[in-house]
């Protein structure tokens, strides 16, 4: 340990001039420090160098204050050969002890001293001793004691991973299939991935909120909020681009007049490049593969380019994510005892009581859907309706003219309802086989929705309670 220097020794100074009187010469410390400010703004480095060492000197003045101008001298850059003298004309005000600069941060002083301390240790600048003018006997060495080190939280690893529709053609989202409707879970799942470092995948989503909403850009608001991620819409495409600046990443509609699509298409732009182009993520292998566009991929897209057919915008925020981000699980589905058990329905069968289920309840809750569902399949192991599906959807006295049923599109919402009504929890009982906008029989269930639910005619002559609905 180097030997205290004339400032360290003693009772500790009260003013910068007592400091370094063992440094300048008499008269030196007033030439090369006038007091006049100079506005650091706009210099955020020379700002936490400076507050760092008035940091040390202001309130660590035990330290070997000539070890720390060698420091700086020889390691920041604006104390380097050439430009020493000029520099210490213009930064001498920073070291009195009235001194404050409103507009520097607040932790640089913090900052500073930590830094200090380990470059003093790394480069062995000096060392220090605090003395109090008052002789101790040297205390006994304490006994070692025991730490406990604390984990400190793992960063979010963040990635884009690389989906495309075709990896996906089969699954069903929507109105349709991944591979043909499927441009919006496949971003999001890219955007999942991206802010919480656990990796989810389109077809996951798709099982899980596919269902969810009557169109694909509520289905983006339905995942950013289950999947609790920092999202705002953009009005406008300078919104866009404010957002990329700072770190933002976007899905965006794009509509005919795009280079994307001659209809409605959603892609993922990651930020500018070092060039300044804007990095795209697009699910779609067709566009990948289009010489008009496969440069672009790998070198960027002009601002320009991605403003024509601009449709909206879904910003995402990488700051607004904690440290240990939520990670969604699909619900458990409660045990119940199966209430059809060993029935099984052909393809063509799920696909005509889907048809059955749009028609009559595509505008209803998941709920609604599900009990026209259960009304079927109540009819089918009761015995007194038909033998099959098939010929009770198509019998016409029973259900919707067959005509409506043919050009019906039903969509993923749908067959979720008949996967909920042959497995449960089940919406209604048993024995309720009717429904309709009005009262079908003399004996009524209860209401969900635009339906009114009925057990058969005369249930209630030979049943005293009949449990309604709410």
């Amino acid at each position: 340990m180097r030997e205290p220097s004339a400032i360290s020794a003693g009772n500790t100074p009260k003013s910068w001039q007592e400091e370094f009187d063992g440094i300048f010469l008499p008269g030196q410390l007033e030439a090369q420090f006038p007091a006049a400010p100079v506005n650091y703004t706009a210099q955020p480095k020379k700002i936490l160098n400076f507050a760092l060492l008035n940091f040390l000197l202001r309130r660590l003045k035990w330290l070997d204050a000539h070890g720390i101008m060698l420091l700086f001298y020889e390691r920041f850059s604006p104390f380097r050969s050439g430009r020493k003298a000029a520099n210490w004309r213009h930064y001498g005000h920073l070291f009195s002890n009235e001194y404050t600069q409103p507009d520097a941060p607040d932790f640089c002083g913090n900052v500073g001293a930590a830094a200090a301390f380990a470059d003093a240790a790394v480069f062995r600048y000096g060392g220090w001793e605090e003395t109090t003018g008052i002789t101790e006997e040297p205390a006994e060495e304490a006994a070692e004691t025991e730490t406990t080190d604390i984990p400190e939280t793992a960063e979010i690893q963040r990635f884009f991973p690389d989906y495309t529709l075709d990896d996906y053609a089969d699954v069903m989202y929507g109105t349709g299939t991944i591979k043909n409707n499927g441009c919006s879970v496949c971003c999001m799942a890219v955007v999942a991935t991206y802010l919480t470092g656990h990796q989810y995948y389109p077809d996951e989503l798709a099982k899980w909120f596919g269902g969810k909403a009557e169109n694909n850009t509520d289905r983006i608001r339905y995942m950013a909020q289950a999947l609790q991620l920092p999202m705002t819409e953009a009005e406008n495409y300078d919104y866009v681009k404010q957002a990329l600046r700072e770190g933002k990443i976007v899905i965006q509609l794009m509509n005919s007049r795009s280079l994307f699509t001659n209809s409605q298409h959603f892609i993922l732009l990651k930020g500018f490049n070092e060039n300044g182009k804007i990095e795209v993520y697009d699910p779609s292998t067709y566009n990948r593969q289009s010489w008009r566009l496969n440069d672009r991929f790998e070198n960027g897209f002009g601002t320009d380019e991605i403003c024509w057919g601009y449709d909206g915008a879904f910003i995402f925020d990488p700051s607004q994510m904690s440290d240990d981000p939520f990670v969604y699980e699909e619900p458990v589905r409660p045990y119940v005892e199966p209430r059809y058990d060993g029935l099984k329905l052909t393809d063509d069968e799920t696909k005509l009581l889907a048809k059955l289920i749009y028609v009559e309840a595509r505008g209803e809750s998941e709920e609604g859907q599900q009990a026209i569902a259960e009304v079927v399949l109540n009819r089918l192991v009761s015995g007194d309706f038909g033998s099959s599906i098939t010929n009770m959807i198509n019998d016409e006295s029973q259900f919707v003219p067959h005509k409506l049923i043919l050009t019906a599109d039903p969509s993923q919402a749908q067959y979720e309802a008949i996967d909920r009504a042959l497995y449960g929890p089940y919406v209604l009982p048993k024995e309720v086989t009717f429904y309709g906008r009005v009262r079908t029989t003399d004996s009524v269930w209860g209401t969900i929705g635009g339906h009114i639910f009925c057990y058969p005619w005369h249930y209630k002559d030979t049943h005293q309670e009949i449990t309604q609905a709410s």
